[in-house]
């Protein structure tokens, strides 16, 4: 009888397992796959095609500001391009683009208006070359900020996906999301309609477009190792830091940002980080060569309210103010209903730490400040990039980028010349952007992949912001336009009312509207009165107010203007502005008017054949003929050869009784006439 073989039960599981696993496996090779729940892991669609999303950002940004193509200049783009003496030189403008302060093409001289100076040619060249094949094309140049915007959109996204899914799978849907939502908003945005709709605003663009190239080229590094993708995002980065000085903060997000996306160690991270900083370390020295004393942070502020908005104020009521500015950025990015170019004084009012605004400000960026660093302080390295994506790390990465791309021009730091701008938040917008798509992504897609709801969230929000910026862009169709817009916005801004009292000015001396010519200049005054019950020593409002009476023809009241600014400010158009009033009067025969503004003009203007003519001419009307001969006799002193001169001396001294003087004057007055 054969032994009998017992047989374990535990192994004879063991082998039936294994049977049914390799069972499985032929199955699974005959049989077709099964059906994901989520639609990115098995085929490209919409939200997974990379290609399809780029055509899409590239087109939405090219669309929401194809209708500035057909706009003008506006604002400071006569500082940079149709006033800039540089930038009309074409290329031969270049180099002294390149070693002078951005403002002394326009002014031809130094022109310290801020602390810390200016220096931004990157821009600036760029309007040169457009100068050079061009000439004076405002659509030429509206163009190339509509592409250069465009691209940034694109470089936004393929940055973040970068980010966000490093090895470029399909299934992942998160990074997809997040980047696509993000750059969506971005670009619908529309407080960027400042930075794209005014041609000057493409420093901003530049600025933060090689900065976004810089990062995308170091995250390429770090995952190649190819040293020519470190070489090319240094060289951006100049670039950056060329086109506007807040691209320094990217000192800063860089290294967060590889530190929170890769997996690599700090020593390699601080290795991609270090030519940022030799870079940035050169752009100073470039820039405090060419500024000199002007490049320093903590000179003197400037004494002009308009290029210093704290003037006089106390500490409680500047950081009071700044605070309540930083507030207001916040509120903008989330409704961004009311927009304005002006926040000058004193639309922005007088803010102290007793105001329950600034209190919630100052509230809000601490908490925004404790949540980045808790994260940074405390984050830790995971295996997987998915799982980094957390609404915690995004928003305190968002923060990051947010507060330090702002932080240069809070005001905190030294003063920017204004309360607050709109476009000063170009850059920070993208940390916002980024921490709105992160909030959308954790409350309606996390969780199910399948819910659409995220993605209508932000088409809605998107759809929204694009009409908004659309319609905001008409107000930037010229100055005219942007002004009577925006002091409706703006009531309370000096240099607002200035500028609407001035072009207001310059619309009723144009011949299509002598119809409201009369309106136009009253309209002015109240804009100009009102400007200088905010700022009364607006010198600039005063001499436009003495302008508009100059066209009304009320010349006796201009001259009040005119005499004040001159007297008070030692201003040299009120002084200049003085004669001309005289003349007036002179032609419209009120000699007795004109004699004492022209005798003042004299003093300020004392080598001007034209004020003693004016004079001897009015003095001789009232029959004061010895005041006439006294003035006529300067005119010859200086022009030896004036003929009228001679002859109206002649004409007095006849008038006095004086007839042989006289006619020896009338007859060298006649040899004159005759040359």
């Amino acid at each position: 009888m054969a032994k009998e073989r017992k047989i374990h039960p535990q192994g004879n599981s063991r082998k039936k397992q294994k049977n049914n696993r390799k069972r499985k496996e032929v199955q699974s090779k005959v049989t077709s796959k099964p059906l994901s729940n989520n639609i990115l892991q098995e085929k490209t669609t919409f939200w997974n095609n990379q290609k399809l999303h780029l055509i899409l950002i590239f087109a939405l940004s090219f669309v929401l500001y194809a209708n500035t193509l057909t706009h003008d200049y506006t604002l400071d783009d006569s500082i940079v391009i149709i006033d800039n003496e540089f930038t009309k030189k074409g290329f031969s403008g270049i180099s002294e683009i390149l070693s002078y302060d951005t403002f002394m093409g326009f002014f031809g001289k130094e022109k310290n208006l801020v602390a810390g100076g200016r220096y931004r040619p990157m821009s600036l060249v760029t309007f040169a070359i457009e100068w050079q094949f061009f000439g004076k094309n405002p659509f030429v140049s509206h163009f190339i900020n509509v592409l250069l915007y465009g691209l940034l959109g694109v470089v936004l996204y393929l940055c973040l996906l970068k980010l966000f899914n490093p090895k470029g799978e399909t299934s992942n849907i998160t990074a997809y999301f997040l980047a696509l939502a993000a750059t969506i908003l971005f670009v619908t945005h529309p407080i960027h309609t400042e930075a794209v709709a005014n041609i000057k605003g493409r420093d901003e663009i530049m600025a933060l477009l090689g900065s976004l190239t810089a990062l995308y080229w170091s995250i390429k590094y770090i995952y190649s190792n190819k040293i020519t993708y470190l070489i090319g995002a240094t060289f951006v980065f100049f670039l950056a830091l060329m086109s506007k000085e807040n691209s320094i903060t990217f000192l800063a997000i860089v290294p967060v940002a590889l530190f929170f996306f890769t997996k690599e160690k700090l020593n390699k991270i601080a290795f991609a980080t270090a030519p940022y900083l030799v870079v940035a370390v050169i752009f100073l020295a470039i820039r405090s060569n060419v500024l000199g004393e002007a490049a320093a942070i903590g000179g003197v502020e400037a004494q002009e309210l308009m290029n210093n908005p704290f003037l006089g104020m106390d500490s409680n009521a500047r950081y009071g103010t700044i605070f309540y500015t930083l507030g207001k950025y916040i509120q903008l990015l989330i409704l961004p209903v009311t927009l304005t170019h002006d926040y000058y004084p004193r639309h922005i009012p007088t803010m102290t730490f007793g105001d329950w605004q600034v209190l919630l400000s100052l509230l809000t960026y601490v908490i925004m400040g404790l949540v980045a660093v808790w994260e940074l302080f405390s984050y830790k390295r995971k295996k997987e990039t998915s799982a980094q994506l957390t609404l915690k790390t995004l928003s305190a990465f968002g923060i990051i980028i947010f507060i330090a791309s702002l932080s240069v021009v809070s005001n905190l730091v030294f003063s920017v010349g204004t309360n607050m701008s709109e476009r000063l938040v170009f850059m920070p917008s993208v940390g916002f952007c980024l921490i709105l798509a992160a909030v959308i992504f954790h409350f309606f897609i996390k969780k199910d992949t399948q819910n659409r709801i995220g993605w209508y969230l932000v088409a809605a929000v998107a759809i929204l912001f694009s009409l908004k910026t659309i319609t905001r862009n008409t107000a930037w169709k010229d100055n005219y336009t942007l002004f009577k817009t925006d002091i409706q916005t703006s009531v309370n801004s000096a240099k607002l009312n200035n500028a609407m009292g001035g072009i207001s000015i310059d619309e009723a001396n144009k011949p299509e509207n002598a119809a409201q010519k009369t309106q136009l200049l009253n309209d002015a005054i109240g804009y100009l009165t009102k400007a200088t019950e905010i700022h009364p020593t607006y010198a600039n409002a005063y001499l436009l107010t003495g302008n508009a009476f100059f066209y009304q023809e009320q010349y006796t009241k201009s001259a009040e203007f005119y005499r004040y600014i001159a007297q008070t400010f030692d201003n040299p158009n009120g002084k200049n502005n003085l004669f001309e009033a005289g003349k007036k009067l002179v032609e419209s025969k009120k000699f007795v008017e004109a004699i004492p503004i022209l005798e003042e003009a004299k003093a300020y203007n004392a080598q001007k054949v034209d004020i003693y003519g004016n004079l001897g001419a009015a003095y001789g009307s009232t029959n004061q003929h010895q005041k006439a001969i006294e003035n006529f006799l300067k005119v010859i002193e200086i022009e030896p050869n004036n003929a009228k001169a001679h002859l109206f001396v002649g004409y007095s001294y006849k008038s006095l009784g004086d007839v042989v003087t006289g006619n020896a004057y009338i007859l060298k007055g006649q040899q004159l006439e005759g040359q």
